[in-house]
């Protein structure tokens, strides 16, 4: 299911499930040397996002009630990480989770760039020590 387009950047991001995507997310994650999960205790669903049609970017949600969890945020190898990519990718997300009347989506940031991404968009550390937790209230209309 297509959840957001931006045809300037000819991005599409989409709603997989873990069945159809979790080959090409362990391989990404093989390709760059980590682990994940088996794919019985991943998230049901994957948000992925296309550039000109090539797959660069996934995440996965946990959902439990009022709140999400990102889970293992991953790219493609050869990708060229652009900041706008993931922040559509986020976005994308946002717009989903307020269909589904969520509360907020939280998540970890280990670099120092991603961090400033998920400042720049109205993410909040949650002063966790020793964790970078981040939490991002998802404002709902009235």
């Amino acid at each position: 299911m297509i959840l957001n387009i931006n045809k300037d950047r000819n991005l599409e991001c989409r709603l997989e499930t873990s069945k159809s995507f979790y080959k090409t997310f362990k391989q990404w994650a093989t390709d760059k040397g980590l682990n994940v999960l088996p794919i019985e205790l991943m998230p049901w669903d994957f948000f992925v996002v296309s550039k000109n049609n090539k797959d660069i970017l996934c995440t996965s949600l946990f959902v439990a009630d009022h709140m999400a969890i990102l889970w293992h945020t991953m790219g493609d190898k050869k990708y060229n990480r652009d900041i706008f990519d993931l922040s559509f990718m986020f976005k994308s997300i946002e717009k989903y989770c307020k269909k589904l009347d969520i509360a907020f989506i939280m998540g970890t940031a280990g670099k120092k760039g991603y961090k400033k991404l998920l400042e720049r968009t109205g993410w909040h550390d949650v002063g966790v020590k020793k964790e970078d937790w981040y939490l991002k209230i998802i404002e709902q209309d009235e």
